[in-house]
C-alpha cells in the first residue's frame, strides 16, 4: 500500500497588523515621528528661556574712565622697577655685565653694591638660607627621645648658624626679610646655642621654643619683643667651630659635587649661586671684630682669600663658565684647608 505524503504549510506568525492593519500602520508612523516632536519641543523651550534672560547693562559714557586706561601704553611708559626698589632697599647703579670691572664688590649680575654685606649676597639668598636651616632644625626638634639621642648636637650647630645669619641681616645694607626682628632673633638663638649642650628635657623645651620662634618669623607674625640696643657683639653671637663645619658642608655639597662638569653645574646652578654667596658671607663673619682669631693677620688673609674665591665663583656661575667655577671651588678648598691646618 503506497503511503500518502502529506504536505503541510508553515504556520503564519501572528502580529497585530493581521487583525488591525490600519491601527498598526498609524502606530508605526507615530513612533517614527516622536523624535521630531521631541527635538522641536526642546528648541521651543530653549527659545522661550532665552527670551526670559535679563538684558545686558547699558554702559554710560565715561562710566569706567577712572578704572581702565584709554591707552594701556600710557601706563607702561615708565621703566621697570628694580627688585631693590620693590623691597624698599637702596637704589643700585646698574652696569652691563660686559663692562663691569672684576671688583670684589660686584655681584653676579654686574651691579655695583656699596656696603659690607650687600656685595656678598642677595637678600633673597639669605632669606632662603634661613628657611633651609629652619627646615633642618625642625626635623631635629621632634621628640625628647630622638633629641636626646644625638640630634641636640646638630640642633646646636643650626642655632649658631641661625644666630649668625640674623646678625648679618641686622647689619645688612638694604631691606631683607626678618630684618625688623633680626636683632632679637640674633640674641635668642645665640643664647640657646650656648645652652643646648645636652639632650635633657629642659633643653628640649628651650629648643622647642626656638622652633616656634622660627615659625613665627617665617609666617610673618614676628617675635613681638623689644629689640636690643647697640651694635652686634660678634664675640657672643657665634664661634668659629660651627661656621667651619658649615663651610665644609657647603664645599662638599653642592660646590665640589656640582661643578665637575658643565652638565652638573647647569642642573644645580641656583643652589651653587646661593652656596657661593653663603661662603662669601661666612668668610666675612670670620674676620669680624670679636671673632676668634680675627686679630691675626694671617687668619684674616686666609678669610679674605676665601671670600674672593667665592665672589669669583659667583661671577663664573653668572657666565656659565664651568672651568672657571671649578677653579674657584678649588681656591675655596685651598683657603679652607690652609686655615684648618693653621688654626683648627
Amino acid at each position: 500500500m503506497n503511503a500518502v505524503m502529506l504536505q503541510t504549510t508553515p504556520r503564519a506568525r501572528w502580529s497585530p497588523g493581521i487583525l488591525f492593519p490600519r491601527l498598526h500602520r498609524a502606530s508605526r508612523l507615530f513612533f517614527s515621528a516622536l523624535p521630531i516632536f521631541f527635538c522641536w519641543g526642546v528648541f521651543c523651550w530653549g527659545a522661550a528661556a532665552q527670551e526670559r534672560r535679563a538684558r545686558p547693562p547699558e554702559e554710560k559714557p565715561g562710566e569706567f574712565s577712572t578704572i581702565f586706561f584709554e591707552d594701556v601704553r600710557s601706563a607702561l611708559s615708565a621703566p621697570r622697577p628694580r627688585i631693590d626698589q620693590l623691597r624698599g632697599g637702596p637704589a643700585r647703579a646698574t652696569t652691563s655685565a660686559a663692562t663691569a670691572p672684576p671688583s670684589s664688590s660686584a655681584p653676579a649680575g654686574g651691579e655695583e653694591v656699596a656696603g659690607k654685606w650687600a656685595p656678598l649676597a642677595e637678600p633673597v639668598e639669605i632669606e632662603d638660607e634661613v628657611k633651609r636651616l629652619k627646615l633642618h632644625y625642625d626635623s631635629l626638634v621632634t621628640t625628647p627621645g630622638k633629641f636626646g639621642s644625638g640630634d641636640f648636637q646638630q640642633a646646636r650647630t643650626d642655632l649658631a648658624l641661625l644666630a649668625t645669619f640674623f646678625a648679618v641681616i641686622s647689619e645688612f645694607e638694604g631691606e631683607v626679610r626678618f630684618k625688623k626682628d633680626s636683632a632679637i632673633a640674633r640674641d635668642l638663638f645665640a643664647r640657646s646655642a650656648v645652652r643646648v649642650t645636652t639632650g635633657s628635657a629642659e633643653v628640649f623645651d628651650e629648643a622647642k621654643t626656638r622652633k616656634a620662634d622660627l615659625q613665627d618669623l617665617v609666617s610673618g607674625s614676628g617675635l613681638n619683643r623689644a629689640a636690643p640696643s647697640g651694635p652686634t657683639d660678634w664675640s657672643v653671637v657665634t664661634t668659629r667651630g660651627p661656621l667651619m663645619e658649615y663651610l665644609e658642608q657647603l664645599l662638599a655639597e653642592p660646590l665640589q659635587a656640582s661643578t665637575v662638569d658643565a652638565a652638573s653645574m647647569g642642573a644645580a646652578i641656583e643652589d651653587l649661586k646661593r652656596s657661593a654667596s653663603m661662603v662669601a658671607v661666612i668668610s666675612e663673619v670670620l674676620s669680624q671684630t670679636g671673632m676668634e682669631g680675627a686679630d691675626d693677620d694671617q687668619y684674616r688673609k686666609l678669610s679674605a682669600q676665601m671670600k674672593q674665591a667665592a665672589l669669583d665663583l659667583r661671577r663664573a656661575l653668572a657666565r656659565n663658565d664651568a672651568d672657571g667655577a671649578r677653579l674657584s671651588v678649588g681656591a675655596i678648598s685651598q683657603a679652607c684647608s690652609a686655615c684648618h691646618d693653621e688654626y683648627r
